[in-house]
């Protein structure tokens, strides 16, 4: 039977003087052919980044300008509205858009319907079931978008509490009643 070696191991050889030399410098092209490689490497990525930067800023200037023209070229236009056409014997319909909920004896109180266009509305408030009588409470048609106002003094001699506030508006078959209330305090 004869003996078989499956693997061989190479002894370390003694270095001399001269063989070291050749092993260094091979070494030290090695690293600088590294460096060389990350160099090249970093500045590829680095002119990709910066041509890409430079494309992203140029395209999205162009996006600002487009809209800037479109925001100043709108800038000259006014929106215009137009009061809505109803017929004047159309149903008519009233809400309360704006109330003074509280107020104080002695102060301003004030009301605001929406309604048909051009209805004609009237208000009465009463405290204690008397009639309050006020130069702002008198009877007043709509505008043309349908709004009514009303804005009155409370008398300084008015008692607390909440009062009933109503205002009919009418056009030339229909009508409507809204109820709202106002609380006097002290």
């Amino acid at each position: 039977m004869a003996l078989q070696v499956k693997k061989r191991y190479l002894l370390p050889r003694k270095r001399s003087a001269h063989d070291t030399l050749p092993q260094r410098i091979q070494r030290r092209d090695q690293r600088r052919q590294s460096m060389r490689r990350g160099i090249t490497v970093a500045l590829v990525l680095l002119t990709i980044s910066v041509i890409g930067g430079v494309t992203y800023t140029w395209y999205m200037g162009q996006q600002k300008t487009a809209l800037i023209s479109q925001a100043q070229s709108n800038r000259g236009s006014r929106a215009i509205f137009r009061p809505p056409k109803v017929a004047s014997d159309a149903k008519i319909g009233v809400a309360v858009q704006m109330s003074a909920s509280q107020t104080k004896p002695g102060e301003n109180a004030s009301i605001t319907v929406r309604t048909n266009p051009e209805a004609d509305c009237s208000i009465s408030v009463k405290y204690n079931n008397m009639l309050a009588k006020d130069s702002g409470l008198a009877p007043k048609a709509a505008d043309e978008f349908g709004v009514a106002t009303w804005a009155w003094t409370v008398a300084s001699n008015t008692p607390t509490g909440k009062w009933p506030v109503e205002v009919l508006c009418k056009n030339k078959v229909h009508s409507a009643v809204v109820s709202s209330e106002i609380e006097i305090i002290q």
